[in-house]
């Protein structure tokens, strides 16, 4: 069976709209040091499909990369603490979860976060998103690049807007001070789809002070449609 028929048959047969992905949690562990461990929630779908397989392998490689990384970096630094600190062991910790946002057949968004403490004055807070899409009968991840008006005019409103409305969340002082006046292009293209707003998701010291972080920052789908391509991922979602 070749691909074009094999998504056809897929989305023939898999349920529509919500709930199209049928989204379970898996947890896998991975060993650092003593007791102390890498936790990770992950997504599987039930769905057998390019889009859903394409989605899950992604998020599954990237999210046990980023424990495997803390796991290698802070292994050794954690065998010397230990050694004159046994009773920290306690302390140390990597959590990481993940959580299917939007599911349909067109498009599925996965939120996807890590909590982590290896010694230092307090634990930090990492979040990444994945938005998945056909594009010619093929699945891809997408972002801002993909899903909204290339020209500049549209880029700088799109920027504007996201500042603007960030600097209404309350601890982000740093926007206001003006030592934030625009976003990198991986903030940008940290959101993820809800039904009816997109949102962005920034980590502790990115708008402020790790006292004030995180933040998330919703955007109505009104005030972000008239800036979506509508031949590209999101063209569907702006029109319902």
């Amino acid at each position: 069976m070749n691909l074009a028929l094999a998504l056809l048959v897929g989305l023939v047969a898999a349920p529509q709209g919500p709930g199209y992905a049928n989204p379970t949690t898996v947890k896998v562990k991975i060993p650092m040091v003593g007791k102390v461990a890498a936790n990770v929630g992950l997504v599987q779908f039930a769905t057998s499909a390019p889009l859903c397989d394409f989605a899950e392998q992604t998020v599954r490689d990237s999210e046990l990369h980023l424990a495997r990384l803390w796991v290698r970096e802070s292994k050794e630094m954690m065998r010397e603490v230990l050694q004159d600190r046994p009773k920290m062991e306690q302390y140390l910790s990597y959590e990481g979860d993940t959580a299917l946002k939007y599911d349909s057949k067109q498009l599925l968004s996965v939120w996807a976060h890590a909590e982590y403490y290896s010694g230092g004055a307090h634990g930090m807070r990492n979040t990444r998103t994945y938005n998945f899409a056909l594009a010619a009968g093929k699945p891809v991840r997408f972002g801002v690049k993909e899903a909204f008006l290339r020209d500049k005019a549209s880029r700088v409103a799109l920027q504007s807007l996201l500042v603007q409305r960030a600097g209404m969340l309350e601890g982000t002082m740093w926007i206001a001070e003006g030592q934030v006046k625009y976003l990198s292009d991986e903030q940008l293209d940290r959101f993820w789809v809800d039904q009816d707003a997109l949102v962005w998701e920034f980590d502790p010291y990115e708008l402020g002070p790790y006292s004030s972080g995180p933040y998330t920052l919703s955007i109505p789908r009104m005030d972000v449609q008239t800036h979506i391509r509508p031949d590209g991922p999101l063209g569907f979602w702006a029109r319902q």
